[in-house]
Protein backbone atom coordinates (compact mmCIF):
# COMPACT_ATOMS: atom_id res chain seq x y z
CA UNK A 1 0.00 0.00 0.00
CA UNK A 2 1.45 3.36 -0.95
CA UNK A 3 1.89 6.00 1.68
CA UNK A 4 -1.01 8.40 1.66
CA UNK A 5 -3.02 10.56 4.01
CA UNK A 6 -6.03 8.81 5.51
CA UNK A 7 -9.23 10.54 6.44
CA UNK A 8 -10.29 11.10 10.02
CA UNK A 9 -12.93 8.36 9.83
CA UNK A 10 -10.42 5.75 8.59
CA UNK A 11 -7.79 6.73 11.13
CA UNK A 12 -10.36 6.52 13.91
CA UNK A 13 -10.75 2.77 13.22
CA UNK A 14 -7.17 2.21 14.43
CA UNK A 15 -7.56 4.03 17.72
CA UNK A 16 -7.08 1.79 20.76
CA UNK A 17 -6.34 -1.31 18.62
CA UNK A 18 -3.02 -3.09 18.01
CA UNK A 19 -1.61 -1.94 14.68
CA UNK A 20 1.15 -3.32 12.48
CA UNK A 21 3.47 -0.94 10.64
CA UNK A 22 6.03 -2.11 8.08
CA UNK A 23 8.83 -0.10 6.47
CA UNK A 24 10.04 -0.08 2.89
CA UNK A 25 13.75 0.18 3.75
CA UNK A 26 15.60 -2.02 6.22
CA UNK A 27 17.88 0.92 7.03
CA UNK A 28 15.09 2.43 9.12
CA UNK A 29 15.11 1.17 12.70
CA UNK A 30 11.46 0.41 13.54
CA UNK A 31 11.89 0.90 17.27
CA UNK A 32 13.48 4.32 16.82
CA UNK A 33 10.76 5.43 14.43
CA UNK A 34 8.04 4.24 16.78
CA UNK A 35 9.52 5.99 19.82
CA UNK A 36 9.98 9.22 17.91
CA UNK A 37 6.25 9.59 17.42
CA UNK A 38 4.09 10.89 20.24
CA UNK A 39 1.22 8.67 21.41
CA UNK A 40 2.80 5.35 20.43
CA UNK A 41 2.53 2.39 22.84
CA UNK A 42 5.16 0.11 21.33
CA UNK A 43 4.46 -3.60 21.23
CA UNK A 44 6.60 -6.03 19.23
CA UNK A 45 9.50 -5.04 16.98
CA UNK A 46 10.18 -7.09 13.82
CA UNK A 47 13.53 -7.25 12.03
CA UNK A 48 13.48 -10.62 10.22
CA UNK A 49 10.36 -11.53 8.29
CA UNK A 50 9.62 -7.85 7.92
CA UNK A 51 11.00 -4.55 9.19
CA UNK A 52 8.35 -3.00 11.35
CA UNK A 53 6.57 -2.92 14.68
CA UNK A 54 3.21 -3.37 16.35
CA UNK A 55 1.82 -0.69 18.61
CA UNK A 56 -1.24 1.05 20.01
CA UNK A 57 -1.62 4.11 17.78
CA UNK A 58 -3.74 7.21 17.92
CA UNK A 59 -5.54 8.36 14.74
CA UNK A 60 -3.01 11.17 14.36
CA UNK A 61 -0.04 8.78 14.46
CA UNK A 62 -1.72 6.49 11.93
CA UNK A 63 -2.11 9.41 9.56
CA UNK A 64 1.50 10.49 10.12
CA UNK A 65 2.85 7.00 9.42
CA UNK A 66 0.76 6.72 6.27
CA UNK A 67 2.38 9.96 5.05
CA UNK A 68 5.89 8.69 5.82
CA UNK A 69 7.54 7.70 2.47
CA UNK A 70 9.50 4.93 4.22
CA UNK A 71 6.36 3.21 5.49
CA UNK A 72 5.04 0.49 3.21
CA UNK A 73 1.72 0.03 4.99
CA UNK A 74 -0.14 0.42 8.26
CA UNK A 75 -2.85 -2.11 9.01
CA UNK A 76 -5.03 -3.05 11.92
CA UNK A 77 -4.17 -6.27 13.75
CA UNK A 78 -6.59 -9.10 13.00
CA UNK A 79 -7.56 -12.22 14.91
CA UNK A 80 -7.01 -15.59 13.24
CA UNK A 81 -9.26 -18.59 13.87
CA UNK A 82 -8.66 -22.26 13.21
CA UNK A 83 -11.13 -23.93 10.86
CA UNK A 84 -13.70 -26.20 12.49
CA UNK A 85 -14.00 -29.23 10.24
CA UNK A 86 -12.84 -29.77 6.67
CA UNK A 87 -13.80 -32.43 4.11
CA UNK A 88 -10.57 -33.08 2.16
CA UNK A 89 -10.60 -32.87 -1.63
CA UNK A 90 -9.62 -36.53 -1.86
CA UNK A 91 -12.59 -37.63 0.23
CA UNK A 92 -14.95 -35.62 -1.96
CA UNK A 93 -13.24 -36.71 -5.18
CA UNK A 94 -13.94 -40.41 -4.60
CA UNK A 95 -17.61 -39.70 -3.92
CA UNK A 96 -17.62 -40.27 -0.14
CA UNK A 97 -19.28 -36.92 0.57
CA UNK A 98 -21.98 -37.68 -2.00
CA UNK A 99 -22.79 -41.05 -0.42
CA UNK A 100 -26.12 -40.64 1.38
CA UNK A 101 -25.34 -43.65 3.55
CA UNK A 102 -22.17 -42.10 4.94
CA UNK A 103 -23.39 -38.49 5.22
CA UNK A 104 -19.78 -37.29 5.38
CA UNK A 105 -19.39 -33.75 6.67
CA UNK A 106 -22.57 -33.29 8.72
CA UNK A 107 -20.61 -33.29 12.01
CA UNK A 108 -22.93 -35.78 13.75
CA UNK A 109 -20.22 -38.34 14.54
CA UNK A 110 -22.17 -41.26 13.08
CA UNK A 111 -19.51 -43.96 12.75
CA UNK A 112 -19.08 -46.43 9.92
CA UNK A 113 -19.34 -50.07 11.07
CA UNK A 114 -16.04 -51.38 9.70
CA UNK A 115 -12.62 -52.44 10.98
CA UNK A 116 -9.44 -51.20 9.28
CA UNK A 117 -5.90 -52.23 10.20
CA UNK A 118 -3.29 -49.55 9.54
CA UNK A 119 0.03 -51.35 9.18
CA UNK A 120 2.44 -48.46 9.30
CA UNK A 121 4.35 -46.43 11.87
CA UNK A 122 1.47 -46.81 14.32
CA UNK A 123 -1.43 -44.51 15.21
CA UNK A 124 -1.60 -41.80 17.83
CA UNK A 125 -4.27 -43.52 19.94
CA UNK A 126 -4.72 -40.36 22.04
CA UNK A 127 -5.80 -38.29 19.05
CA UNK A 128 -9.37 -36.98 19.60
CA UNK A 129 -10.24 -37.36 15.92
CA UNK A 130 -9.34 -41.08 15.61
CA UNK A 131 -11.21 -44.16 16.86
CA UNK A 132 -8.42 -46.59 17.76
CA UNK A 133 -9.78 -49.86 19.20
CA UNK A 134 -6.64 -51.98 19.27
CA UNK A 135 -2.91 -51.45 18.94
CA UNK A 136 0.14 -53.70 18.81
CA UNK A 137 3.83 -52.97 18.48
CA UNK A 138 5.82 -55.22 16.13
CA UNK A 139 9.00 -53.12 15.92
CA UNK A 140 12.17 -54.40 17.59
CA UNK A 141 10.46 -57.48 19.05
CA UNK A 142 10.25 -61.17 18.13
CA UNK A 143 6.55 -61.27 18.93
CA UNK A 144 4.12 -58.34 18.74
CA UNK A 145 3.28 -56.68 22.05
CA UNK A 146 -0.37 -55.88 22.79
CA UNK A 147 -1.46 -52.39 23.88
CA UNK A 148 1.88 -50.92 22.85
CA UNK A 149 3.31 -48.80 20.10
CA UNK A 150 3.07 -45.07 19.51
CA UNK A 151 3.38 -43.26 16.20
CA UNK A 152 6.84 -41.69 16.39
CA UNK A 153 6.86 -40.85 12.69
CA UNK A 154 3.41 -39.38 11.97
CA UNK A 155 2.78 -41.22 8.71
CA UNK A 156 0.56 -43.90 10.24
CA UNK A 157 -1.63 -41.35 12.01
CA UNK A 158 -1.99 -39.41 8.77
CA UNK A 159 -3.12 -42.58 6.96
CA UNK A 160 -5.52 -43.35 9.79
CA UNK A 161 -7.05 -39.88 9.49
CA UNK A 162 -7.55 -40.30 5.75
CA UNK A 163 -9.26 -43.63 6.39
CA UNK A 164 -11.43 -42.91 9.41
CA UNK A 165 -11.16 -39.34 10.71
CA UNK A 166 -14.26 -38.68 12.83
CA UNK A 167 -17.11 -36.58 11.46
CA UNK A 168 -17.31 -34.62 14.70
CA UNK A 169 -16.94 -30.97 13.75
CA UNK A 170 -13.14 -30.77 14.12
CA UNK A 171 -10.16 -31.62 11.93
CA UNK A 172 -10.48 -33.57 8.69
CA UNK A 173 -13.21 -36.07 7.85
CA UNK A 174 -12.08 -39.52 6.73
CA UNK A 175 -13.37 -41.68 3.89
CA UNK A 176 -15.08 -43.98 6.42
CA UNK A 177 -15.67 -41.67 9.40
CA UNK A 178 -15.30 -43.37 12.77
CA UNK A 179 -14.03 -46.67 11.38
CA UNK A 180 -12.60 -48.95 14.08
CA UNK A 181 -8.86 -48.52 13.61
CA UNK A 182 -6.30 -51.21 14.45
CA UNK A 183 -2.86 -49.72 14.97
CA UNK A 184 -0.12 -52.12 13.87
CA UNK A 185 3.28 -50.54 14.39
CA UNK A 186 5.63 -52.17 11.89
CA UNK A 187 7.72 -49.12 10.93
CA UNK A 188 10.03 -47.24 13.25
CA UNK A 189 10.35 -43.50 13.85
CA UNK A 190 12.28 -43.16 10.58
CA UNK A 191 9.54 -44.92 8.64
CA UNK A 192 11.59 -48.10 8.15
CA UNK A 193 10.99 -51.73 9.07
CA UNK A 194 12.68 -55.07 8.44
CA UNK A 195 11.17 -58.02 6.61
CA UNK A 196 10.95 -59.91 9.91
CA UNK A 197 8.96 -57.09 11.48
CA UNK A 198 6.59 -57.02 8.53
CA UNK A 199 5.86 -60.74 8.88
CA UNK A 200 5.45 -60.67 12.67
CA UNK A 201 2.26 -58.60 12.48
CA UNK A 202 0.37 -61.21 10.44
CA UNK A 203 -0.64 -63.06 13.59
CA UNK A 204 -2.24 -60.11 15.50
CA UNK A 205 -4.06 -58.91 12.42
CA UNK A 206 -5.50 -62.42 11.86
CA UNK A 207 -6.10 -63.85 15.36
CA UNK A 208 -7.61 -67.02 13.87
CA UNK A 209 -4.72 -67.58 11.42
CA UNK A 210 -3.60 -71.21 11.39
CA UNK A 211 -6.83 -72.50 12.92
CA UNK A 212 -9.76 -73.91 10.97
CA UNK A 213 -13.04 -73.34 12.68
CA UNK A 214 -15.25 -76.43 12.95
CA UNK A 215 -18.46 -75.69 11.10
CA UNK A 216 -21.63 -75.40 13.13
CA UNK A 217 -24.06 -78.38 13.02
CA UNK A 218 -26.45 -76.60 10.69
CA UNK A 219 -23.61 -75.69 8.34
CA UNK A 220 -22.33 -79.29 8.36
CA UNK A 221 -25.82 -80.57 7.50
CA UNK A 222 -26.10 -78.17 4.55
CA UNK A 223 -22.72 -79.24 3.23
CA UNK A 224 -23.59 -82.94 3.54
CA UNK A 225 -26.86 -82.37 1.71
CA UNK A 226 -25.05 -80.47 -1.06
CA UNK A 227 -22.55 -83.31 -1.48
CA UNK A 228 -25.39 -85.86 -1.60
CA UNK A 229 -27.17 -83.90 -4.31
CA UNK A 230 -23.99 -83.55 -6.32
CA UNK A 231 -23.18 -87.32 -6.28
CA UNK A 232 -23.67 -88.88 -9.77
CA UNK A 233 -26.15 -91.76 -10.09
CA UNK A 234 -25.28 -94.82 -12.13
CA UNK A 235 -27.51 -95.07 -15.17
CA UNK A 236 -28.74 -91.51 -14.94
CA UNK A 237 -29.00 -89.31 -17.99
CA UNK A 238 -25.64 -87.58 -18.59
CA UNK A 239 -25.54 -84.17 -17.02
CA UNK A 240 -28.31 -84.97 -14.48
CA UNK A 241 -27.77 -85.52 -10.78
CA UNK A 242 -29.66 -87.35 -8.06
CA UNK A 243 -31.67 -85.41 -5.51
CA UNK A 244 -30.93 -87.70 -2.62
CA UNK A 245 -33.20 -86.99 0.33
CA UNK A 246 -34.39 -83.63 -0.92
CA UNK A 247 -38.18 -83.13 -0.84
CA UNK A 248 -39.98 -83.95 -4.12
CA UNK A 249 -40.26 -81.01 -6.46
CA UNK A 250 -37.20 -79.22 -5.11
CA UNK A 251 -34.79 -80.55 -7.74
CA UNK A 252 -34.69 -82.61 -10.94
CA UNK A 253 -34.67 -86.35 -10.26
CA UNK A 254 -32.31 -88.62 -12.18
CA UNK A 255 -33.66 -90.89 -14.87
CA UNK A 256 -34.51 -90.95 -18.55
CA UNK A 257 -35.94 -87.75 -19.89
CA UNK A 258 -39.66 -88.30 -20.79
CA UNK A 259 -40.56 -88.19 -24.44
CA UNK A 260 -42.28 -85.03 -25.60
CA UNK A 261 -45.21 -85.63 -27.97
CA UNK A 262 -45.54 -82.94 -30.57
CA UNK A 263 -49.07 -81.86 -31.52
CA UNK A 264 -50.19 -82.92 -35.02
Amino acid sequence: MSAQTVGAAEAERYAGCPTLSAFRQHESDPASVARSAAGVELGSVYRSALNGFSAELTPAVVAALRNNPNVAYVERSATAHAHGQVTPDGTARIGASANSGLRVGDGRDERVDVDVAVIDSGIDHTHPDLHVVRRVNCVGVTSCVENAGMDDNGHGSNVAGIVGGLDNGIGYVGVAPGARLWSVTSLNSKGSGSTEEKVVWLRPVRPDAGRRRRPAPARRARRAHARERAAPVRGATPGRRACGSAPPGTCAHAGPRPAVRRPR
